[in-house]
């Protein structure tokens, strides 16, 4: 990950040293059948041939992303959520972080919801039920 100042210059490069991961044969066969349940969904029939042409010129890639997202907190830390292929809503998400000299300073496990806010102390999240209605939780970050 690079980061630059405000005038475009690179500051720094971010990197974690791990081999890439390649997809696996079983995340390739989920994905398939996501795909295939996505596909009953939208088109209501069995399958439309306009959403079966869009779903056959897809592609999977050969390795999985290095991380899914990124946010910075009050502090100026860079929040790296680690990549998880097929992340179910009742997992724990797991976070690097970067302090603003680009060394890590701490390594956080969430539960799998979407934050909207980290302090110091707190982090602010939305999380959804079955019935995708939210509900604000506040978890306190506990140094160890």
């Amino acid at each position: 990950m690079r980061s630059y100042d405000r005038t475009g210059a690179l500051k720094r490069i971010l990197r974690v040293q791990r081999p890439p991961r390649r997809l696996t044969p079983a995340e390739a066969e989920q994905w398939h059948r996501q795909r295939s349940e996505r596909l009953e969904r939208r088109s209501g029939a069995p399958s439309r041939p306009e959403f079966q042409e869009l779903y056959d010129y897809q592609t999977l890639p050969e390795f999985l992303p290095a991380h899914a997202r990124l946010l910075v907190d009050r502090s100026n830390n860079l929040w790296v959520e680690e990549y998880r292929a097929f992340p179910q809503e009742d997992t724990v998400t797991k976070w690097r972080v970067f302090g603003p000299s680009g060394a890590v300073v701490a390594i956080a496990e969430l539960p799998n919801a979407e934050i909207t806010d980290v302090s110091p102390d707190r982090v602010v999240t939305v999380w959804r039920d079955e019935d995708h209605v939210p509900y604000v939780r506040v978890y306190r970050l506990v140094r160890k």
